[in-house]
């Protein structure tokens, strides 16, 4: 047999490709600048798998990624492969509150299945209330929405608000 060469400094060693290593904020925005270009009447939905954190030095801040979901209508669910402290399942929840999207556990075989059936129950089953704004802006104001019902039955979920800029 032949003998195993031993790497010296003439020798290079050759590794593994590292895998990207993106931040959320930055799949989020990528993500969102895809669904960007989709007809205004189509639904854009971003649906992801996290654990809600995000690490690391993100080329897209969370207001930036925030901003460009909203204008362009884009939701955000999620499913928590991490359990939610207080509530909230980090970054996850609050890219999905404001665009009307939503985040569910999911640690569990059982608790996935559950995420599922409910994010594409919500994502089948959806009321849009539209109005014309008369409003008038000389350059981009965040309006907010605040939505009420009658009933305390089922759960209204909507987004935030939305930008309005200047009529061209």
């Amino acid at each position: 047999g032949g003998r195993a060469q031993i790497p010296t400094a003439s020798t290079p060693v050759k590794s593994a490709p590292r895998p990207s290593n993106r931040v959320l904020h930055d799949a989020i925005y990528e993500a969102a600048a895809a669904l960007s270009s989709q007809p205004v009447e189509r639904r854009k939905i971003i649906f992801i798998i996290s654990d809600g954190s995000a690490y690391g030095a993100p080329k897209h801040s969370f207001k930036e990624t925030l901003d460009l979901l909203l204008t362009n209508d884009i939701q955000v669910f999620g499913v928590s492969a991490d359990f939610g402290r207080a509530g909230s399942y980090g970054k996850l929840s609050e890219y999905a509150g404001p665009t009307g999207g939503d985040v569910y556990p999911g640690t569990s075989t059982q608790s996935m299945e559950t995420a599922f059936g409910r994010i594409t129950e919500q994502a089948r089953n959806q009321y849009i209330l539209t109005y014309v704004s008369n409003n008038t802006t000389d350059r981009g104001v965040f309006r907010t929405i605040n939505v009420k019902t009658r009933s305390s039955k089922g759960t209204v979920t909507h987004r935030s608000g939305y930008m309005q800029y200047p009529v061209r």
